[in-house]
């Protein structure tokens, strides 16, 4: 008897999820999805979809997230990066950052981001992008400068196995 009401009961909440969901009152679940971000290719023409299609840039792949699919909310894109150099300043600053995980691919050859504009912080990350993990990544200054990365965000910002010029962190900054 338990065994047929658990059954019934999951249909019926089934059934009205669907109801729901088709009718357009209900978002439907959505995957994260992922973004490839590659030193090695020409330019920033692909839509980091693939590795085949990858960015470039990892401002690229920033901007990507920002621009793609599903609405604000719709949180916790991943953007993989190979190792090699990126001379940039990333800005994480977007409601569809929120949740963002950007990775290394190897952490033995992590990839190292170097700042590229004197005064501006490496990796800014705004008070519209909670809960960001950046796992593997090693940052670097430009010459003269030390490493900034600056926060103002409400909640956890996670640098995970990063690492500053010769330092590795494996806490927090």
């Amino acid at each position: 008897m338990k065994f047929k009401i658990c059954v019934l009961t999951l249909l019926v909440l089934f059934t009205f999820l669907s109801a729901n969901v088709l009718a357009g009152t209900t978002a439907p679940f959505t995957m994260d999805i992922v973004y490839y971000v590659d030193a090695a290719r020409s330019d920033d023409t692909g839509n980091g979809l693939t590795w085949a299609t990858a960015e470039k840039t990892i401002v690229a792949a920033i901007a990507d997230v920002a621009a793609g699919a599903g609405p604000a909310g719709d949180w916790g894109h991943i953007i993989v990066v190979k190792p090699g150099t990126y001379t940039e300043n990333l800005i994480i600053n977007d409601a569809k950052h929120i949740g963002m995980k950007l990775m290394a691919t190897d952490l033995s050859d992590m990839p190292v981001v170097i700042g590229s504009t004197a005064g501006s912080a490496t990796v800014a990350i705004g008070a519209n992008a909670d809960n960001v993990l950046i796992k593997g990544i090693k940052f670097k200054a430009m010459t003269g400068q030390t490493v900034a990365i600056v926060t103002t965000a409400a909640t956890c910002i996670d640098y995970r196995f990063c690492c500053t010029d010769q330092k590795r962190d494996t806490d927090y900054f």
